[in-house]
């Protein structure tokens, strides 16, 4: 486990799975991808990649690992969750039609 350092075991149907999907998902909203330049489970250049082919996706690379724990990490999370929500006096920043919380 990247956040204990402890060996886990992971099925292997999880891996023929993750094998069999194809392509990347497509982005059809505003989205955010936090991701730790120290992470040694998924490199960040993947998330580069990602956001490289979606338009409407912005990256935010954070000094942290796969965990995303530090404590600057998590209030960087906190404060891109409460913008995409509108929170903080802001309006949120993804379209779409009223949700039931506006």
């Amino acid at each position: 486990m990247p956040s204990t350092g402890e060996p886990c075991q992971v099925p292997w149907s999880f891996v023929e799975q993750t094998r069999a999907e194809a392509g990347t998902p497509a982005v059809s909203t505003e989205a955010v991808v936090l991701h730790g330049r120290r992470d040694e489970v998924v490199p960040p250049s993947l998330s580069e990649a990602f956001v490289h082919a979606s338009p409407l996706a912005r990256l935010v690379l954070l000094e942290d690992d796969h965990a995303l724990t530090a404590p600057p990490s998590l209030e960087r999370i906190a404060r891109e969750a409460l913008a995409a929500c509108g929170g903080e006096g802001g309006s949120p920043r993804v379209g779409g039609p009223p949700r039931a919380w506006d």
